[in-house]
């Protein structure tokens, strides 16, 4: 696959604070730009937020990094409403979208596929494997 030169933007939603700012930190010193999202809603609002009002930046983000079981809203039903947008032209393009889960069940991950995840990265997972494919086109 052919690496990205151009700067990535990446929306972490994940509920469990001390792994959003983690792996926020960690992106960061790769380089990546981040936005944060505690739930599946905070996501989605900001999705539309960064199609609305991009102002020079891109009108989506590279990736999004989903945690599957978070408060409000689950990664799922947020991903779900996220492809729906895409289809229906009321968010511009497409965004990759990767699981986030330490759920290893096979109705978990058939779950993340069925929703529209691109990727399912298991928790604990490696950071160079997860940023290899961040940097894919």
């Amino acid at each position: 696959m052919p690496i990205s030169s151009e700067p990535q933007y990446v929306l972490i939603a994940e509920d469990n604070l001390i792994n959003q700012t983690c792996l926020n930190r960690q992106l960061m010193k790769y380089g990546f730009y981040t936005a944060l999202a505690s739930n599946g809603r905070q996501a989605i609002e900001t999705v539309k937020e960064l199609a609305r009002n991009s102002q020079g930046l891109p009108q989506r983000f590279s990736v999004i990094l989903m945690d599957c079981e978070m408060p409000i809203m689950d990664g799922f039903s947020a991903v779900r409403e996220i492809r729906r947008m895409e289809a229906t032209g009321e968010l511009p393009s497409r965004s990759r979208i990767f699981a986030l889960t330490g759920n290893t069940r096979a109705a978990q991950i058939q779950s993340a596929r069925d929703a529209g995840m691109d990727e399912i990265f298991i928790k604990p997972y490696r950071l160079e494997d997860l940023v290899s494919k961040i940097r894919e086109m």
